[in-house]
């Protein structure tokens, strides 16, 4: 049994695919970084904020969509540290 990893973007997939483990590594803020990137702090603003949060949640739907309710594993990382970026998951 050889199991393959494949990495897909929103264009390579068919409304008909289907997969047992989908991580969603989504784009964030970045805020989780600042120490790395301090310019963050002064190029983020609310409304880039709530634009990415409305990104986030599409992404989350469109890939829960995909794995099986009873065998599925579904992962969702960003690298921020924003309640507001973990909401799209927690609803």
């Amino acid at each position: 049994l050889t199991e393959k990893i494949r990495i897909h973007g929103p264009k390579d997939i068919r409304q008909s695919d289907d997969f047992p483990f989908v991580w969603v590594d989504a784009p964030c803020s970045g805020v989780g970084t600042l120490r790395k990137s301090p310019e963050i702090r002064w190029t983020r603003d609310r409304d880039a904020l709530e634009g990415l949060i409305k990104l986030q949640r599409k992404i989350v739907d469109e890939a829960l969509r995909r794995v099986p309710l009873k065998q599925g594993f579904f992962v969702y990382s960003v690298c921020s540290v924003l309640k507001e970026e973990f909401d799209p998951i927690l609803e």
